[in-house]
């Protein structure tokens, strides 16, 4: 089965909200709190487009193959999940391992046995269940969320296309964003828990996967209608308005309940980007866009150990060396940029000696000569 083609715009989206995330985590080392508040919205896309991704998958299959029962469904999720485990886990246990040692340089934590035993708890992904673990890469919930959602709502959406689509998919995400952001005046609740063990983060990773499941739908039927340069018009003028409209909101404005209106206008301007109706389509599908897209997962894993504690390892240069911002960031970005390098390479190589273990010890048994 052929590949769907990547959109050059969409990878090139997924590399910038990535380095927004990069600087929030910037904010209050070097910022102090001024700045990039609101950035943390840059996984809140992230999300959005998992459910387009996971809309454009499930829609086909349920073309194509009806679901035989829900639990068909729910093993097939299981099965897709534990795939995206682990296609992601060589590049994960890298950056975690390295974002220890990082950590236990500069005695942010202390190399006691439960230390190191509580860092195992980072390799499960079972951090939002109340399993205690470092999360040195600090973007452990994410996963967490990201994998626990998808186990929820594929089974639904894989027997039930249609009706979560105009059903769940339409009444949920309001009614958890709305709820999270009375409560607790944004949309950036990972420490919330529900009965004291049920993090809701995996509510807002459902709510988010959901809306994307809707941007895929949307686009799905603007596709289908006709064009005319008026329409090219009005589409690109939109992406010319809103994307800045919302990287201004994520860079200047402190997280408030206002958040919520900024994942209303990602979702509108990812369909207006999805639906290949603005002149901006196709302009960026070359490599160069396409590694942008890649690179964004590993960078994302590989900069938080350094940015968020960038004040301790300001303290490790020279003294004749300047300590102020425009360092600070120079030496937060330059060290994301070196481990993501390490840790791309090493992943794919943990990634071949897996296959190659695997290989040896689930092969067929030869015949006797």
């Amino acid at each position: 089965m052929s590949r769907t083609k990547r959109n050059g715009n969409v990878e090139i989206l997924r590399f910038l909200f990535c380095l927004l995330i990069v600087f929030h985590h910037f904010e209050k080392p070097v910022f102090g709190g001024e700045l990039f508040t609101a950035a943390y919205l840059g996984v809140e896309f992230f999300f959005i487009l998992t459910g387009v991704f996971l809309g454009k998958k499930l829609k086909a299959d349920q073309e194509k193959n009806p679901a035989e029962s829900f639990g068909a469904a729910a093993k097939e999720g299981a099965e897709h999940v534990w795939q995206r485990i682990c296609g992601i886990f060589p590049y994960y246990f890298l950056a975690a391992v390295i974002g220890l040692a990082a950590r236990l340089f500069v005695g942010i934590n202390n190399p006691t046995p439960s230390e190191l035993v509580t860092f195992l708890g980072d390799f499960g992904f079972v951090q939002l269940l109340g399993i205690s673990c470092l999360s040195t890469t600090g973007v452990m919930w994410y996963l967490c969320a990201l994998f626990f959602a998808l186990l929820l709502i594929y089974p639904f959406v894989r027997q039930y296309y249609d009706g979560f689509i105009y059903s769940f998919a339409l009444l949920f995400p309001p009614f958890i964003i709305g709820t999270m952001t009375k409560n607790t005046g944004n949309l950036g609740a990972i420490k919330e828990s529900l009965l004291g063990v049920f993090n809701i983060g995996i509510l807002r990773a459902v709510a988010m996967i959901s809306i994307g499941l809707v941007v895929n739908e949307l686009t799905d039927r603007i596709k289908a209608l006709p064009v005319n340069r008026l329409t090219r018009a009005v589409f690109t003028a939109c992406e010319l308005i809103l994307y800045p409209v919302i990287f201004a909101y994520l860079i200047f404005v402190g997280r408030c309940g206002s958040d919520y209106w900024i994942v209303v206008l990602m979702a509108l301007v990812l369909i207006i980007t999805l639906s290949e109706r603005s002149i901006f389509f196709g302009k960026f599908d070359n490599r160069f866009a396409m590694f942008l897209g890649k690179s964004s997962m590993i960078v994302f894993m590989c900069h938080f150990f350094w940015v968020n504690y960038i004040s301790f390892y300001l303290k490790r240069l020279p003294a004749a060396l300047p300590k102020g911002r425009p360092t600070a960031i120079l030496l937060g970005l330059a060290l994301t940029a070196i481990t993501s390098v390490i840790v791309y390479f090493g992943g794919k190589l943990l990634r071949f000696l897996f296959r190659k273990v695997k290989a040896a010890l689930f092969a067929p048994p030869k015949n006797a000569a």
